[in-house]
Parts: structure tokens; C-alpha cells; sequence
């Protein structure tokens, strides 16, 4: 990846040392930029992929596994699938936005849509993530007394005491994945920034 970087900034500091073959060198640019994003796409897509058919699980385990009775773990229910639900539309619409980023595009235009691409997806892969999370965990503490109607304390204790460790085990992938996808990112702007030549 620092590598493709670097043969980005060494062809943009060609491009600018050269009176001829500028239109060829921005073609190269232009296409690092599109592959970039690309990849940024693709991450997303995986995430909505996996976000699907853990909430297509969890609908068929509410449907069919616990009826769900009791009123607080019917609101947990909601919470959970509520989450996966708003990041899943979340997703789509980040990609909806990358499309609308060309780096063909004028170098002004394409450099604030690639800004503005950049802050919501911080945003994003911030502070609503962490809060989805938030309210995806207690949902799933607000089903223990459904689940307490099937299990005993011991049983019960063990899968409330196993949840930590599994979005402990959630919460380090995600964190990897948003840290490949910021580097993507800040690459993507640092093009932009490069074809203004401006520093970031």
C-alpha cells in the first residue's frame, strides 16, 4: 500500500517537473486514485455482507427461537436489529457517496467531494459506531430475562460472561477494519491534496 503511494507521489511530482506528458501521468494518477477507492468500496460491501446475515440470524432466532414474551426483551430485540439495520443503510449510502467522487472530475470538485467522503466516514467508523455497539450490547443484556426462562443461572451466567468475550473479539475486528479503511481514506485525500497541491 505505501508503496502504491509512493509511485502515486513520485508520478503527480513527474507530472509537475514536465512541460509534455502531463495528460498521460494525470491518467495514471487518476486511475491509482479510482483503484483506491475501489478497495474502499469492496471493504463496505464485505461489512454489509456480514452485517446482512448476522441480522438475517437474529431475525430467524426471534422469530422462531425465543417467542419473546416479556416486554424489556422485546425492546432488547429491537435494539439489536435496529443497529444492524442503521449501519447496513449507513453503508449503502457511503458507497453512494464514493460514487459520486471522479477524480476525472475537476481537481476542485473531486478534492472537496473526497474531503467530505473522508469526514463522514470518520464520523462514521467513530462515534456512531461505538454507539451502535453500545445499544447492539444492551439489547442483547435486555433478552436475559427471556433467556432465563430456558436456562438455568449457571447456563445463563455463561452466556452473559461469553457475550463479553465475543464483542471483545467484534470490537478488535471492526477496529482493524476501520483502521485499513482510514488508511485507505487519508491515501484517497492525500491524491486529491497532491493534485491541488496543498498539504492536507
Amino acid at each position: 500500500m505505501n508503496n502504491q503511494m509512493e509511485s502515486l507521489k513520485n508520478i503527480w511530482q513527474d507530472s509537475r517537473n514536465k512541460d509534455s506528458g502531463e495528460q498521460d501521468d494525470s491518467g495514471r494518477i487518476i486511475a491509482l486514485a479510482k483503484e483506491k477507492m475501489k478497495r474502499a468500496v469492496r471493504m463496505q460491501l464485505a461489512t454489509i455482507l456480514i452485517l446482512t446475515f448476522t441480522l438475517v440470524i437474529l431475525c430467524v432466532y426471534f422469530l422462531y427461537g425465543v417467542p419473546l414474551n416479556v416486554t424489556i426483551s422485546r425492546i432488547g430485540a429491537i435494539l439489536m436489529t435496529a443497529g444492524l439495520v442503521l449501519r447496513i443503510l449507513i453503508e449503502f449510502y457511503s458507497i453512494f457517496l464514493a460514487s459520486r467522487i471522479d477524480p476525472g472530475e475537476t481537481v476542485l470538485k473531486s478534492t472537496r467531494a473526497a474531503l467530505s467522503y473522508h469526514r463522514f466516514r470518520k464520523v462514521i467508523n467513530g462515534p456512531v459506531t461505538f454507539i451502535i455497539i453500545l445499544l447492539y450490547s444492551v439489547g442483547f443484556y435486555m433478552l436475559t430475562p427471556e433467556i432465563s426462562l430456558f436456562f438455568s443461572m449457571p447456563v445463563l451466567i455463561l452466556i452473559d460472561l461469553s457475550y463479553i468475550v465475543i464483542a471483545m473479539v467484534i470490537i478488535g475486528f471492526v477496529r482493524r477494519t476501520i483502521k485499513k479503511e482510514m488508511i485507505i481514506l487519508q491515501e484517497i485525500v492525500q491524491v486529491h491534496h497532491d493534485l491541488t497541491d496543498e498539504a492536507p
